[in-house]
């Protein structure tokens, strides 16, 4: 299913599920235009597009990157993205254009998501399930026996998982990452995950916001003296990649109200689609409901 945001004349060098990726006419070779769209997926497939998703996404990873620059380096590059668009010969104000990009710094990232869970949800609820609720060895993580979904885990856990271009992610283990990359550079990775998740979640509790879970992409820029620097890249803390509950509806032992993806993947499932075939359209009552929830979440975040 095609973008409705792509440049007239121009073909993206990297085109994902929701972001597409711009070299720049006459400009420098290391920044790219990331561009992104109302595209939602759901279970590894484009299913269709949310009027408005991809300005509060692009909105709200800004924020973020921005916010954790005491932390980590990011790949945004400090520049009006409006005047990039001389480059591409559009003169003009399509704001809905603008808002939805961002000038960014070309970097490879790392073949895995690093994913942080604070919470009995998702992925690791379903194993946990699967496992009549026992003490054991979940997703590298140790959880004791009968706990609740949704609660609340006695310490934020780090769960990778390989990043598929086609079919589904794998869930690894810390050590499996260190095979690839090194200890020490998969530790630095664990330690500011956690760091990020743990100063995320402080910072929306006081916005009555629970932030469940959520997954990071980062990759290595080498500076002028050539020392390697670990950088945020993609989306962070997004409604797209993260799970946000509202904190006064917050209760263990059922499914959460929630501000992200969550509530589109259980129409999508209620529908009967079978994941491999054509998906099914999108109601207007869906996309108005999935826009309303992201919107919201956005206002809270961005709330002084």
């Amino acid at each position: 299913m095609e973008t409705k945001f792509s440049i007239p004349g121009f073909e993206p060098f990297k085109k994902g599920k929701v972001r597409e990726l711009y070299n720049i006419p006459c400009f420098r070779e290391d920044l790219a235009l990331c561009i992104t769209t109302d595209q939602i997926s759901a279970f590894d497939k484009v299913i269709g597009n949310i009027k408005g998703k991809g300005i509060v996404l692009n909105r709200i990873s800004n924020f973020w990157k921005k916010y954790f620059n005491f932390l980590i380096r990011n790949d945004v590059f400090e520049i009006d993205s409006k005047e990039i668009f001389y480059n591409f010969g559009i003169f003009e104000d399509p704001s809905d254009l603008f808002e939805r990009s961002t000038l960014i710094q070309k970097i490879k990232p790392l073949p895995f998501e690093f994913i942080v869970r604070g919470y009995l949800a998702g992925g690791i609820f379903e194993e946990y399930e699967n496992n009549d609720r026992k003490p054991d060895i979940y997703f590298g993580n140790f959880l004791p026996g009968n706990l609740e979904e949704a609660d609340r885990l006695s310490h934020p856990i780090f769960t990778p998982s390989t990043k598929a271009e086609k079919g589904h992610d794998i869930n690894i283990t810390f050590w499996d990452v260190a095979k690839e990359i090194g200890y020490l550079k998969t530790e630095h990775i664990m330690t500011t995950s956690i760091a990020i998740y743990a100063i995320a979640h402080q910072y929306l509790l006081e916005r009555g916001v629970i932030l469940v879970d959520t997954k990071f992409e980062f990759g290595f820029v080498e500076d002028s003296s050539g020392d390697k620097h670990l950088c945020l890249l993609d989306e962070v803390l997004t409604p797209d990649s993260s799970r946000f509950w509202d904190i006064d509806a917050y209760n263990p032992g059922s499914t959460q109200e929630s501000f992200d993806k969550q509530p589109f993947r259980d129409w999508l499932i209620k529908t009967g689609w079978d994941k491999k075939s054509q998906p099914p359209e999108i109601p207007q009552s869906i996309e108005e409901e999935t826009i309303v929830r992201y919107k919201e979440i956005e206002r809270r975040i961005l709330s002084n």
